[in-house]
Parts: C-alpha cells; structure tokens; sequence
C-alpha cells in the first residue's frame, strides 16, 4: 500500500511539473506576442516598452553606453532615458522586416521563451558592418516580458 501511494503521488508531481513547463507554441500565440510585444518596439511606444521588459535586463544592450561598472539601479535608469537609443532607427528597421513567424520558442533556463533575431548593418570608416540582436521573451506573470538583448557576431 505505501508503495502504491507513493507510485500515485510520483506520477502526480511529474504531471504537474510537466503542465508548469508546456506553453501554447501556436501561431495565434506568436502572432498576438508579436503585435503586443514586437509592435510595440516598432511604433517605439516608450511607455510599453519599459512595461514589459523585465528588470534587470540581461544581456549586453549596455555596452553601447559604456556602462561596464553600473548597478542594476543605474541600468535601469539608463535604459529609461535611453530607450530611444536602444531601440534606434536601425532596430525598427530590422524588426520592420520580420513578421511573427520569425519569432521561436526556446528553452532557456529550464523555461519557454520566445527569441526574436534581427539583423543590423551600420557603416564605420567607409565599411559595413553586419551583426545582429537577439530579443529574448519569458512568460512572467502572464505576460511576455523582455529579459535580454543579446548581441550575435
């Protein structure tokens, strides 16, 4: 009998762990992550921005700024008064050509998430330089926040 219930109440954690990591990787759900989310970065609305990025924000969108030695509190606050600058003419534009089907679901940190990749071209001393950004999303109180801006090549 005590190794009946324990066999029950095994099978029942694992469920349940199992239901806490699945999430609805549809494309309605890309679709409506991408016209809250994404378009909200595109129409550079600063007020949702910041509501739905989560601090602090990981990754190395600060360097731009040189703020190698900030607190979390001073990222912040940079972020804040720099969103414009974060997401510059150049990001628009790269997210502009993208659609919610560019948006994937990945495992990070033991959890969904969504990454969105775009690609940035910028002239330095007559050159081009290629590079892109990745956008990361977790479900955070059911709601999809931004928790990295990481830089790729």
């Amino acid at each position: 009998m005590k190794i009946t219930i324990t066999v029950f109440f095994s099978f029942l954690a694992l469920t349940s762990w199992s239901q806490i990591n699945k999430i609805d990787s549809s494309d309605a759900v890309k679709q409506s992550f991408w016209n809250d989310n994404i378009a909200a970065i595109i129409h550079l609305d600063k007020e949702k921005i910041i509501e739905q990025t989560n601090f602090p924000l990981k990754g190395e969108w600060y360097q731009e700024f040189e703020l190698w030695e900030a607190s979390e509190a001073q990222l912040k606050a940079a972020y804040i008064d720099k969103i414009e600058k974060v997401f510059d003419e150049l990001v628009i534009i790269g997210l502009k050509k993208l659609t919610w089907k560019n948006a994937s679901f990945k495992l990070i940190d033991g959890e969904y998430g969504i990454s969105v990749i775009y690609d940035r071209v910028e002239l330095e001393d007559h050159n081009f330089i290629y590079f892109s950004y990745e956008l990361v999303f977790k479900k955070i109180n059911n709601h999809w926040m931004l928790t990295e801006i990481n830089f790729i090549g």
